[in-house]
This record gives C-alpha cells, sequence and structure tokens, in this order.
C-alpha cells in the first residue's frame, strides 16, 4: 500500500531488501488486498502464503501492516499469522499508542457521545496475544504501553530505528559535501490545513488542550506530549472530564489523542520553533497535508521547497543542506525517528530537540547537536555555520557509529535473533530424535509411530476396554442386519492409540458414516482429559439416531466433546473449525476425487502450519495381503468404490477409494511418505512376539490385532514449500 506519501512502501521494501540480503528466504505479502477486503486476491494470497509455509512473520515497515492482513473467519476477523497460520508476528512498531488504538479500536468514534469503554482491555487482549513480538524504539513507548497495563515488563524490546541503506550508500559515495543548496533546511510534516478542519478542533476544550500542550513543550522542551496531554487531562474539572470522555478506557480518548498529538501539538510546536529561527529556513515535505501547503507563507523565514522522494532525494537534500533542523515528531516520547540517523548517515548535520534515548545512546555526542530552547538551537545554528571542523568531526562520529550499529541490516539480525529465542519452531523431521524418553510423545512422521502408539497407550486402551465394547456393541445392534460393521474392533483400538499417543486439541472426522470412528475418537477424547480436545464430525449421514443407540451404554456427559454436523464436507468451513487449534487430527474417511481435492486443497494449507496428523481408512497395504498381485474375478479399477470389487495398486497402496490415487500423488509432490497402519503394526510386532503377546492377554484377540486397512500422513514431515491442489469454489469454501 503506497500509504504515507509511498513512504511506507519504500520502506518496507528497503526492509525486505535487507532481509534477502540476510540470507532470508522470503515471501513478500502484498497486503493491499486485505486492507480492501479483495476477496479473490486474498484467497489467492492466502494459498500462495500456506504454499510457502513460512516460520515467523515480520512487518514491514511497521506493525500496522501485519495487523491489518486480516480474514473473516467465523463471524470476525481474525489475523492471517497469529490466528489461522498460528506463526509469531513481529510487530516493529511506529506510534504503540495510536496505532494499536486504531486497530483494535476501530472504528473509533468521532465525538464524545459515541464512546465506549473498556478500551484498555481491547487493547490489552489485542496487543498480548501470545504469538506477537514487540519492538519498540523509544522507551518512553514501553513505559507507557507498561504503565497502562497494556503489555507486561520485558515484553517490549527497546531499539532505535535504523538509517536506511540508501542513506548509508549516498555518505559513502558522496563523502560530505564542500558546497551546499541551503544553509537550513527542515523535511518533514506539518498540518497547517488539517490543524483547523478537524472536527475535533471546534471542540473548544480540545482546541485549549492543544494551545496549553504547545505553550508548556515550547516552555519546556523536557516533557513529551503525552505526558503534557495526561496532566493537561487531569487538571480538567469533573464535569468536563466526563462528558468528554477523556481518559484512556474509553475510545473517544484515543481519537482525541491522535488529533492533539498527532496532527494539532505536533504541527504547533513545529511552526513555533521553525518560525523562531533567526535563518532563512527551507522546508522539504508536507506531503502528508497538501492542502496546507499555502499556509507556509505565513511565515516570513520558511521557504517551501516541495516533497522529495524519501529514498532517491531526500539523502541528498541532507548531504547538501550545512544544517538540517528538526523538530521531532510528537509522537515521540524519549527517542528520535529513523530520520537523525538517516541526516547523519547520508553526510549531513542535524540539530534536533534533546532526547533522553539518544542521549542515553551516544552521551556528549548527542548533547553537541541537541537543543532544550529555541534560543539553544540558534546559538548552535550560528556556531557550527562557522565551525565547519567541528560540524564535519561530529558527522564522522556518527556515521561511524551508525554503520556499526545501526544499519538495517544490523536492527534486522538483532530482531531476527530475538525471534529466534522467543519462538517456539514448529516440529519438524529435521529436529527428531534417535530415541523417545518415555515421556515424550512419538512423531507421527516415522513408519514406527502407531505400533509404537498401541503398545505404549496399552494400559489405557485396557482400563477402557469394557466400556468401548459396550459402545461398539451398541451400535452394532442398530445397524442392518449382515452389515459388515465399517470398521472392525481392534481398528478402534488402534485410532483411538493415535488419538491418546498424538494428544490433539482437536480430531476433525471427515465422513462418519455409522459412526464407529466417531465414537472411538470421543472416547479417546475423554481419556486425554485434562488435555481439552474438541472432535468435530462432518458427514452427509445423520447422528441422532446413532447417538439415542449408544446412549444406554455411556452417559449424556461422555458427548460433552463431540460436535456433529451434518453436511456436505465439501461446504465445510475448515478456517473456522481449526481456529484456535494448535494440534490436529484428521480422521478421512470420506471418499471421491472432488472430496480428495477440497481435503488437499482446502483443509491441508490449514494445517501446513500446524502440528498435524491425517489418518485415513481403506487404504491397505498390499505386502500383508493376500495375492495383491492378482485381479480376482474382477477388470481394471475405474474409480468404482465396491468392496469386494476392483481395486487400484499404487507401489503398496492397495485401496478401492479414489482418494488413495489423490493422496499418493499429494504425498509425491511434497516428498513426505504415505505411511501404512500394517506395516507400522508388523515391523514392530513381528520382531518384538512377547509384546505382542502381552497385547493380546491385556487387550484380548478382538482389540488388538496386526491387520490394518488405515495409513497416515503429515506435512511436519518436511520444511516447506508445500504444493496444493486448486480447489473450485463450491469446494474451497
Amino acid at each position: 500500500m503506497a500509504w504515507f506519501g509511498g513512504r511506507d512502501y519504500l520502506g518496507g521494501k528497503v526492509l525486505t531488501d535487507a532481509l534477502a540480503d540476510l540470507d532470508c528466504e522470503l515471501f513478500l505479502l502484498d497486503t493491499e488486498c486485505f486492507f480492501q477486503q479483495d476477496a479473490p486476491r486474498i484467497k489467492e494470497s492466502l494459498r500462495r502464503l500456506r504454499q510457502f509455509a513460512p516460520d515467523v512473520a515480520i512487518s514491514t515497515p511497521n506493525a500496522g501492516y501485519g495487523l491489518g492482513v486480516q480474514v473473516g473467519v467465523g463471524g470476525r476477523l481474525r489475523n492471517v499469522f497469529t490466528d489461522l497460520l498460528e506463526i509469531p508476528l513481529a510487530l516493529c512498531w511506529d506510534d504503540p499508542l495510536g496505532q494499536f488504538s486504531g486497530h483494535f479500536l476501530s472504528p473509533l468514534p468521532g465525538s464524545a457521545r459515541e464512546s465506549e469503554p473498556g478500551a484498555l482491555q481491547r487493547l490489552r487482549t489485542g496487543v498480548n496475544h501470545s504469538l506477537i513480538s514487540h519492538y519498540g524504539w523509544d522507551t518512553g513507548h514501553i513505559q507507557t504501553m507498561v504503565d497502562l497495563g497494556l503489555l507486561p515488563e520485558g515484553k517490549a524490546v527497546f531499539d532505535m530505528l535504523p538509517a536506511k541503506p540508501a542513506y548509508l550508500d549516498c555518505g559513502q559515495t558522496l563523502g560530505l559535501s564542500s558546497s551546499f543548496d541551503q544553509d537550513v533546511c527542515f523535511a518533514g510534516n506539518v498540518y497547517l490545513n488539517q490543524i483547523t478542519a478537524d472536527p475535533l478542533h471546534q471542540v473548544p476544550e480540545i482546541a485549549q488542550l492543544v494551545e496549553r500542550i504547545s505553550e508548556r513543550k515550547r516552555a519546556d522542551f523536557t516533557h513529551s506530549a503525552w505526558d503534557l496531554l495526561i496532566d493537561e487531562i487531569q487538571r480538567l474539572p469533573d464535569a468536563s472530564l466526563s462528558r468528554l470522555k477523556l481518559w484512556p478506557d474509553e475510545s473517544f480518548f484515543w481519537q482525541a489523542y491522535r488529533y492533539i498529538v498527532w496532527v494539532a501539538a505536533n504541527t504547533r510546536l513545529r511552526m513555533s520553533v521553525l518560525s523562531g529561527v533567526r535563518h532563512p529556513i527551507d522546508f522539504y515535505g508536507a506531503f502528508a497535508d497538501p492542502a496546507g501547503v499555502s499556509r507556509l507563507g505565513d511565515y516570513p523565514n520558511v521557504r517551501y521547497r516541495g516533497s522529495v522522494d524519501y529514498i532517491r532525494e531526500l539523502p541528498q537534500v541532507f548531504n547538501r543542506s550545512k544544517i538540517t533542523v528538526d523538530v521531532t515528531n510528537q509522537l515521540a516520547q524519549r527517542s528520535v525517528p529513523a530520520k537523525c540517523f538517516e541526516c547523519f548517515a547520508a553526510g549531513g548535520f542535524m540539530l534536533l530537540d534533546r532526547r533522553p534515548d539518544l542521549i542515553a545512546t551516544f552521551g556528549d555526542m548527542a548533547r553537541a547537536v541537541t537543543y532544550d530552547s529555541v534560543d539553544e538551537l540558534n546559538t548552535k545554528i550560528d556556531y557550527y555555520l562557522t565551525h565547519e571542523l567541528e560540524r564535519t568531526d561530529l558527522i564522522h562520529h556518527f556515521q561511524q557509529r551508525i554503520r556499526q550499529e545501526h544499519s538495517t541490516q544490523a536492527w534486522l539480525s538483532r530482531i531476527i535473533t530475538d525471534l529466534q529465542q522467543r519462538a517456539v519452531p514448529r516440529r519438524r523431521a529435521s529436529v527428531r530424535q534417535q530415541s523417545v524418553a518415555a515421556a515424550e510423545r512419538l512423531v507421527p512422521f516415522t513408519d514406527s509411530f502407531l505400533g509404537g502408539a498401541v503398545w505404549r497407550q496399552r494400559h489405557a486402551l485396557a482400563r477402557t476396554r469394557t466400556d468401548t465394547r459396550a459402545l461398539h456393541d451398541a451400535l452394532r445392534r442398530c445397524m442392518p442386519e449382515g452389515h459388515p460393521g465399517d470398521l472392525p474392533f481392534h481398528e478402534w483400538g488402534q485410532l483411538m492409540a493415535c488419538a491418546l499417543e498424538f494428544a490433539p486439541d482437536l480430531i476433525l472426522e471427515i465422513g462418519r458414516g455409522y459412526g464407529n470412528s466417531t465414537l472411538a475418537f470421543t472416547q479417546a477424547a475423554n481419556l486425554l482429559a485434562p488435555i481439552n480436545c474438541r472432535v468435530l464430525s462432518v458427514c452427509l449421514h445423520p447422528w441422532d439416531e446413532i447417538r439415542a443407540a449408544v446412549s444406554t451404554a455411556t452417559t449424556p456427559e461422555w458427548f460433552a466433546p463431540l460436535t456433529a454436523y451434518q453436511g456436505d464436507v465439501r461446504r465445510f468451513d475448515f478456517e473456522a473449525a481449526v481456529l484456535g487449534a494448535r494440534r490436529v487430527l484428521v480422521f478421512w474417511d470420506a471418499h471421491g476425487y472432488d472430496v480428495a481435492e477440497c481435503i488437499l486443497g482446502g483443509l491441508m494449507p490449514i494445517l501446513s502450519t500446524r502440528e498435524h496428523l491425517v489418518l485415513m481408512h481403506d487404504i491397505g497395504d498390499a505386502r500383508y495381503h493376500n495375492d495383491p498381485a492378482s485381479y480376482g474375478d474382477h477388470g481394471s479399477w475405474k474409480g468404482e468404490m465396491i468392496w469386494p470389487g476392483p481395486t487400484v495398486r499404487l507401489g503398496h497402496v492397495f485401496a478401492t477409494v479414489p482418494q488413495a490415487v489423490s493422496i499418493v500423488d499429494f504425498a509425491s509432490r511434497n516428498g513426505i511418505a504415505l505411511h501404512s497402519a500394517a506395516h507400522s503394526l508388523h515391523s514392530r510386532f513381528d520382531i518384538h512376539a512377547d509384546q505382542a503377546r502381552e497385547l493380546r492377554d491385556v487387550l484380548g484377540e478382538d482389540f488388538f490385532s496386526l491387520g490394518s486397512g488405515c495409513a497416515w500422513y503429515t506435512l511436519n514431515e518436511v520444511a516447506g514449500p508445500y504444493h496444493f491442489p486448486r480447489c473450485s469454489p463450491a469446494d474451497a469454501r
């Protein structure tokens, strides 16, 4: 988005270029479609983003862009990074007070009558997301966020904003100028039209607040505009304070803050200081309020020179101006924006109002280029215009420190290092261990997973065997006479063992038929307590009759983890279903190529940034099947789903269901394995016959068997990028 005169876009591009120079693998997400809520472009952006499978997101050039990447899910706007992808989001602050209030309290009210209480709690909830990391450039901002109770101590990292490469390059290429276009210049924005055009200017108390804050600030540069605003508000009569809703827990306060500090006090102070300078000042900028440019003519010593390009032209303006005067933007409390470092980096010289963070970082060097009053500013302008050696020595000192410590690459390197320390990486095959301690979960991207799960969960299965058998038998009694049963009892045990070992917070069942797997997974969810595991079952088949049929075998509370949805899986909202889940087990037992496309192209991108395991039924292993090479009495398989009937064999995959073809193709494209339950069981228990005997003794012959028609896979096996099929519009909703 080319907001703020294109400066934000250029600043963002500079930062992403610097990340690339640091050998980061990048996906550049164009945020425009999200701010415009362009649904087709959002859908395509999400598809490509999930294929890339990012580990972390960095919001450039500031926090607003990362926060604004939102989509509607479940009737609410959700952040793509923290809520959908569930990856860390690094927020590099601008003004956190104004920016966060504008985002989390949106839309801000236009008047006190529209104000809503509870603003601080809404802000606190938004900024304290566990996946958000904060990077502030102003210790005053950080302390204010803490004082308001919006962030805990230590949540935000302080690091002054860096000089961008174009300014460093300018300083190295051009060196220090010996001839100048002007003695004194200013580069920045004032809002001479907006200050009176804004409706808040018509509120007498707010206009008076602006005047008092501006007067106090000019008289004493020590206090920030924020501190002065809070102090002046506390001096208001109780009746005015109540009527105007001017306290931070009211949403109108934040609208007033943005006007008073960002626009009005900023403009009043800047023009007051600039008009008090005894030398002519060439003014560059004012692009944020072009209607106010003509009013610069009211200031005799100010000559407007137009707006210049932030990357290509402004470095040269700094380089060819003997002194750049700055009045720090009043949204800053103790620090300086990047403009200060960029001026010196480009070979320029800046005088600015004294800032504690700058003094703390640069000491006497910073004191030499800062002022506490307009009189001190004029004295220093006169001095440095006539003392070239001292001026150039200071430029050299600042340039050296900025190149070493405050370049864009150095700043980003510190952020990346901090993110690596804070972020919890998704579990990948690359970090698997050769042996797994007894207390750890088995990882699902090895062939040994299911066999190991059955063995490790044998005691839990044994304790619940009687209750589970009662559920199984109650379900069988309600099924048509002669029905094969869909899922034999020993496969109930295999599914339950997988769920207990994987310990998901969501089990998503896609296709339930008569409900065998539904009951098995609900039993597992109850056993997982105190882990809060939801079971969400999606199928065209009704559920109420099945629930009634098995209710005699359990209690009403037993069904609490389960939500049964009756409908077409191709039109199911997977995004909303998975939202908030960190660890998902999917049981895929709905058939057909169109369903496979929906799951592989619609659900798998959503799961790709979460820990997940996808189990499937009706996919056997030819290595453990009698005469798997024979066609028997059947012709070639043509996609029909008949058992017994024609089968398809792809390597060791042996099936009658179309999704077998789709999943073999998907696994091959993504470089992951399609694991066989039968192979996992045989590989373990053919070798460990003693363990097999124990399982038969503990679980019984009906609850344990080496036979299985299940398979599983997970994208967690590889780090990505991933490849997903496109879904037709009807199937991807």
